[in-house]
């Protein structure tokens, strides 16, 4: 798991090398003395645990111990949360619960498995490609509306966001076999 600026505190140059690179993610800037950091530093630790893979990274930088990078950055108010796509900075607004944030990397940030690209897609998420692949169109249209029913009900945040990927995924599209589901 790669924690993007966990090596910030420690090595300023690694924010020009990583943040470059294409790989999209989050950053926080931080107070220390700042009231809403604080509040929301739970679910920004429990993001950056449970959604840093190798496609996405969370951190965060305290801004009283990297004022030249926060300067350099431009942040003015605590916290300030900045958005990475294919290295594209952009500034994060919505709402700043764990689940708003997971839900936002989930859609605008992580990679997505489908069944036309699976170089992103994790071994328990592929078996289900493989497992949908030879399905029909209709069947899977099935299976969305089921999976959306059950997304809406309370369960634990893992298990709820294996069944958006698996929305996802067979939201995708189908198998590009009209006679896929009659084998």
């Amino acid at each position: 798991v790669l924690h993007l600026l966990l090596y910030l505190h420690q090595c300023f140059p690694k924010f020009q090398i990583i943040v470059p690179s294409g790989k999209n993610g989050m950053i926080k800037f931080y107070q220390s003395w700042c009231g809403h950091c604080m509040r929301m530093k739970a679910d920004w630790d429990r993001l950056a645990e449970e959604e840093s893979n190798d496609s996405v990274l969370i951190a965060d930088v305290n801004c009283g111990e990297q004022k030249d990078l926060c300067d350099e950055q431009g942040v003015t108010g605590y916290p300030t949360i900045y958005y990475y796509v294919d290295g594209q900075e952009e500034a994060y607004t919505g709402a700043r619960s764990f689940e708003e944030l997971s839900d936002f990397v989930t859609e605008n940030l992580a990679k997505s498995c489908t069944f036309d690209e699976i170089a992103d897609c994790s071994e328990r998420a592929l078996k289900y490609v493989q497992k949908w692949k030879v399905k029909s169109e209709e069947e899977m249209k099935k299976e969305v509306s089921r999976l959306e029913g059950m997304v809406k009900e309370s369960m634990k945040s893992d298990l709820k966001k294996w069944i958006k990927q698996r929305i996802k995924i067979l939201s995708s599209g189908s198998s590009g076999d009209d006679s896929a589901g009659e084998l």
